[in-house]
């Protein structure tokens, strides 16, 4: 695999950070990703600030820390390896260093598509595992700590780092979950196409000619799955073969309106909750997430639109509904959860993840009862009832 052939060149990561303290150093550099993602709030729609069809997060294409990232900086023949900073008021940045020769001069830096976050590997390879290089030469004057903003390179290269630049965000955000091995290349080994998890070799899987890897909330939802692999420690059964049920419910494959199997529902519901909780503050009044699918479209968490209903189930889809359910209810059902505050405390982040691995094994079309039954296990079940009746999910 490749991070068994990683390791070796760069070692553990505690032996990033056995650079000269700030007694000894003189400088530190830091890096900023010039990033593109079609999907952030004022790229999507220019609008959003005044509609307030707007995430919280990255609403630009500005630069953003390179949280993590590996870089081997050279100078006069002498090199060092870092981990960049996480946080602790330098994200971003190495640790402070004694550069050969003095600070003034020329440097060369060669950035890879792999990061250390949370003391977790992050890897962004191509098609064969192998991680992009983007080595480049930079004058320093010789005073101040520079910052040195850096896109990858054109194609292939910038789509590696593109994917990278959030992912590190979302890991850094959550310290729950595994290390992550990207694949970011044209087509991808999907079941029938797109973007997936892959449950066996652990692996996500992002296209770049449908333009994925441009899209924050889609790298955020497949990694939502390893959360979730993680979180059971095993694949969740996720039947998705179901999708019929009336004009607005009806998908060739699966989709955020589609009805399902409860099962698919919670999974795929799952992922869009993970996304939009990376996306937006936790403690916000409102929450927006946009789906790919089409069209980039700006979906609210907590209110319910035209095209996008609350109870979507119950409104647009045909019955039965027992053992069925759509993405879009789960996913709210989810923030809900996460967001209610009766009976305090309310349930964090982990919360719900704690409610997922409470609940016992679901199969097919169980999936709400099974979850009903871990809301027991946690003494939450008031709560549970609540967001479930108000999403249309209890079935």
């Amino acid at each position: 695999m490749l991070i068994q052939r990683f390791l070796p060149l760069c070692g553990a990561a505690a032996a990033f950070m056995a650079w000269p303290d700030d007694a000894q150093a003189s400088v530190r550099f830091c890096f900023q990703h010039d990033s593109t993602y079609t999907d952030s709030g004022l790229e999507r729609a220019p609008a959003c600030t005044a509609d307030g069809t707007c995430e919280d997060e990255w609403l630009t294409d500005q630069p953003h820390w390179a949280l993590g990232l590996i870089v081997t900086i050279t100078k006069n023949g002498s090199s060092q390896v870092f981990a960049l900073e996480e946080d602790g008021g330098y994200p971003g940045c190495t640790t402070p260093f004694n550069p050969s020769g003095g600070d003034a001069g020329w440097y060369s830096i060669n950035l890879l598509s792999a990061a250390v976050v949370n003391n977790r590997w992050i890897i962004a390879g191509d098609a064969d595992d192998q991680v992009a290089s983007h080595v480049f030469s930079y004058f320093h004057q010789g005073f101040g700590n520079p910052t040195i903003t850096y896109t990858g390179t054109a194609g292939q290269s910038f789509a590696q780092f593109n994917v990278l630049s959030a992912a590190t965000r979302t890991a850094s955000k959550f310290a729950t979950g595994p290390g992550l091995n990207f694949s970011v290349a044209p087509t991808t080994p999907c079941s029938g196409g797109g973007n997936c998890y892959q449950n066996g070799p652990k692996k996500l899987n992002i296209e770049t000619t449908n333009g994925s890897h441009l899209n924050k909330f889609l790298i955020a939802h497949e990694i939502g799955h390893a959360v979730m692999h993680d979180t059971l420690g095993a694949a969740a059964i996720s039947d998705c073969n179901f999708s019929t049920g009336g004009a607005n419910c009806q998908a060739p494959n699966h989709a955020m309106r589609s009805k399902e199997h409860n099962s698919c529902a919670l999974v795929e519901g799952f992922a869009h909750y993970f996304a939009a909780a990376v996306w937006n503050f936790d403690t916000g009044t409102d929450c927006w997430f946009t789906y790919w699918s089409p069209n980039n479209t700006p979906v609210s968490c907590e209110l319910g639109t035209t095209n996008y209903p609350l109870r979507q189930l119950e409104t647009q889809c045909l019955p039965s509904w027992i053992g069925k359910g759509t993405e879009l209810d789960w996913m709210r059902a989810l923030w809900d959860y996460n967001q209610n505050p009766a009976p305090l405390p309310r349930p964090d982040f982990d919360g719900v993840l704690d409610l997922i691995d409470a609940a016992p094994t679901w199969g097919t079309a169980d999936a709400w009862l099974r979850m009903d039954d871990g809301a027991d296990i946690l003494g939450e079940s008031g709560r549970w009832t609540t967001v479930s009746k108000l999403n249309g999910i209890d079935h």
